[in-house]
């Protein structure tokens, strides 16, 4: 790398991760029109264009960054799931956006969890509570998979397996003060479906304010 690149680069990094991120767009892009073969600053670019709301400049940018042969491309593609779902509503797009994301790392659990929601969104629970599982058979504690697939799912009383398993989530010492929260939101509204009244309250009640 010449003085330049290393000078220029330097000066939009710096911007980037104070956090000047208005400042930091023009930095990258000046960079990148005269030093093209820069992976990881097309992945900066594309994430300061869609906080700029640039949509197809952002997700252009990211095909630069997979063009260039990016590490990790899973997040690259990750990432371009998460503009089409969230930012143009366009969900097949997305799909094939994480799909290409699991077929590089099938356990890439962010690609899974987004692809779970997405499934939701279209009213396709079985398809949802799979890709739930699919995180939870990598991690079985993960909080988030937990709380959406106990929204899915058709529960059989309170001795319902995954009661246990959120419950021991709830109680774990290593779980933080976030997940807790949410699973115990979760747990209570599961509980109330089923009408388990008075444990959804206490279900609903975080731990750690016991």
């Amino acid at each position: 790398m010449n003085a330049d690149i290393i000078n220029r680069l330097r000066q939009a990094s710096a911007l980037f991760h104070a956090g000047r991120w208005k400042e930091a767009l023009p930095a990258y892009e000046e960079l990148l029109q005269r030093h093209h073969n820069l992976p990881n600053s097309w992945f900066n670019l594309a994430m300061l264009r869609r906080d700029a709301r640039r949509y197809d400049d952002a997700l252009e940018s990211y095909q630069r960054a997979l063009d260039l042969k990016i590490e990790a491309p899973e997040e690259v593609h990750l990432q371009r799931g998460v503009i089409y779902a969230d930012d143009l509503g366009n969900s097949d797009s997305a799909e094939r956006e994480l799909n290409a994301a699991l077929a590089l790392n099938g356990e890439y659990v962010p690609a899974l969890l987004n692809l779970g929601t997405l499934h939701e969104d279209r009213g396709h629970w079985p398809e949802a509570a799979e890709s739930y599982d699919r995180v939870l058979r990598i991690d079985p504690s993960n909080a988030l998979a937990l709380a959406r697939k106990l929204g899915l799912l058709s529960l059989d009383g309170q001795n319902d397996p995954i009661f246990v398993r959120v419950r021991e989530v709830v109680a774990s010492a290593y779980a933080n003060p976030v997940d807790r929260a949410d699973l115990g939101f979760a747990l209570g509204a599961a509980l109330d479906r089923i009408g388990a009244y008075d444990e959804a309250v206490r279900g609903q009640v975080p731990a750690w304010r016991r």
